[in-house]
């Protein structure tokens, strides 16, 4: 039943935005050796283009994955919408919604780290606290809870941001790190393999990037990224550690 209500409570987001409303828009286009959510590879090279509509408070958008040297990986597009609004001088709250759709996947392959699910849907709540700025050093911390409605998989998340600019000596650059750490908690994690499979594990990762802004709207990036999963299925070790790099350039309009 919630499956199905879904798509309505996503619609109904969207009817909350003002028809005058200007949306900011925002795209990116990533390249990456490796296609990582929470800790588990879901395809090698991937470009992954996306775009999202920021109408205040209200965002809406599309986010792709598509393989790049193997046709028969896994493909990914996912559509998304929020409410993000600050509470405080420094801390967001952020609640939304999730549809997640994949190809080249089917109930029988059980050779990726999804088990052949074909589609998903998925709520969350969650919160940013800036903890530190000071006009050239920034700490923040973020914590999320995430539901997937197909899955029943309830997630925790929580990272620690620290970014650094260089614009007082005349660059242009930044240096974000993060780390992160995740729980899942799964009644059904593989919903369409005709089996219904409990599962828990846990994955943490960090990251570095390198933003480098060549305009006030445009910004290229360069990073590299660490994932590893605890205890996920035996025999599947190829998934659990996981070391990626990755380009991409934003640009807003």
């Amino acid at each position: 039943m919630i499956t199905k209500l879904f798509p309505f409570a996503l619609a109904a987001l969207l009817a909350a935005v003002p028809a005058s409303a200007r949306p900011v828009v925002e795209a990116d286009l990533t390249f990456t050796s490796k296609n990582v959510f929470r800790g588990l590879k879901l395809s090698d090279a991937a470009a992954q283009p996306s775009v999202t509509a920021n109408f205040e408070a209200i965002y809406v958008g599309l986010w792709a994955s598509v393989p790049i040297r193997d046709s028969d990986e896994l493909s990914e597009l996912d559509a998304f919408a929020g409410w993000r609004q600050p509470l405080t001088e420094n801390f967001n709250i952020d609640i939304g919604a999730t549809m997640y759709r994949y190809w080249n996947t089917s109930p029988a392959d059980v050779s990726n780290a999804l088990g052949g699910t074909r589609y998903s849907q998925e709520v969350h709540i969650g919160g940013d606290l800036r903890l530190h700025d000071d006009g050239t050093n920034t700490v923040g911390t973020r914590g999320t809870l995430y539901y997937d409605v197909r899955r029943r998989a309830m997630t925790a998340e929580a990272s620690l941001g620290y970014a650094r600019s260089f614009a007082e000596n005349g660059l242009p650059l930044s240096l974000s790190l993060s780390a992160y750490a995740g729980y899942v908690d799964a009644r059904d994690l593989f919903p369409d393999s005709g089996a219904t499979v409990r599962k828990g594990y846990h994955y943490t990762g960090f990251s570095a990037d390198l933003p480098y802004e060549i305009g006030d709207d445009s910004v290229w990036k360069l990073g590299v990224a660490y994932g590893d999963v605890g205890s996920y299925f035996p025999g599947t070790s190829h998934l659990q550690k996981n070391f990626w790099v990755r380009g991409s350039f934003h640009f807003r309009f």
